[in-house]
């Protein structure tokens, strides 16, 4: 097994505000060795575009390996690792080798769940017809005899959805944080997920603070793809399928 862990110059885990180097490890019989160091700086890089740039780089040279531990797993680069390049990121703190084997220990559990859920029987979730509105709250969602839960998230979810340009080319938008914030007591997978596998879509833009941490692996399972760009305020995660790039 491979895993990356971003250190600083005493050899310490560490964030990206600091400088430091993405070093690839490999367990062998003797135990971690270092098989890779990648020196990066982005106090030299004040802008994204540079700074995504260097991480696609990083994730090329590293290969299949898609862990890494860093010092802290929350701002826009760790986002960007996760939604576009597809990381697992794990927040790490103590012995460098500990950290490791801890990691390791918990990627080894988390496929073995995975392989279990592949395997257990689908629930389909009831899929309303599109009904588009205008603000979190507005809109009233059409019901059928009294749909079930699933239903009723569904048509609030889309309840919230915009469109963005011509109808005709399904491209839409979502103000994620404005409809955690109005009070409907849906999280962020009840609000997506019900879009996310209903009508199809040309592009689904979500503004929000920061991306769900669960919607990188949702999207490569449904063969969809994220780009994140930086607004004044959070994030902007636009949502594609791969079959439409």
């Amino acid at each position: 097994m491979k895993i990356a862990a971003y250190l600083d110059e005493t050899g310490s885990v560490s964030s990206f505000d600091r400088a430091g180097s993405v070093c690839l490890f490999g367990r062998e019989d003797s135990g971690w060795v270092e098989q890779d160091r990648i020196g990066i700086d982005f106090v030299d890089q004040p802008t994204l575009a540079p700074r995504k740039a260097v991480l696609r780089d990083v994730a090329a040279r590293l290969g299949t390996c898609r862990v890494l531990l860093l010092g802290q797993v929350t701002g826009i680069l760790p986002a960007i690792l996760q939604e576009e390049l597809g990381f697992r990121l794990w927040r790490s703190e103590g012995d460098l080798a500990d950290q490791l084997d801890s990691v390791a220990a918990r990627e080894a559990e988390a496929a073995e769940k995975a392989a279990k859920a592949a395997l257990s029987p689908l629930i389909p979730l009831p899929i309303a017809p599109l009904s588009l509105g205008g603000g979190c709250g507005g809109g009233s969602p059409r019901r059928r005899g009294g749909p079930a839960p699933a239903a009723d998230i569904l048509a609030q979810a889309n309840s919230a959805l915009e469109i963005v340009g011509d109808p005709a080319e399904s491209r839409f938008r979502l103000d994620l944080a404005a409809c955690l914030a109005s009070g409907s007591g849906l999280n962020s997978r009840e609000i997506l997920i019900p879009i996310l596998i209903g009508p199809p879509f040309r592009s689904l833009e979500i503004l929000c603070d920061h991306p769900p941490r669960w919607l990188a692996e949702t999207l490569a399972g449904l063969g969809m793809i994220a780009t994140i760009d930086s607004l004044d305020a959070g994030v902007r995660v636009t949502i594609t399928r791969r079959d439409d790039r």
